[in-house]
């Protein structure tokens, strides 16, 4: 484990790219959802109304 030290730092650099990688996907994927839920929302609105008349 000791002599992985350098490769360690190799991994690390590996990690820290996987990192950054799986939040921009969590992000992206949570931001095209709120982009649909708010096109519903629009056509509830108007449903609900209806529904309660």
């Amino acid at each position: 484990m000791s002599k992985a030290n350098g490769a360690d730092d190799g991994t690390k650099e590996n990690d820290m790219s996987f990192h950054k990688i799986v939040p921009v996907k969590k992000a992206e994927r949570p931001a095209p959802k709120p982009a649909a839920k708010k096109k519903d929302c629009k056509k509830s609105q108007p449903k609900r109304p209806v529904g309660h008349r």
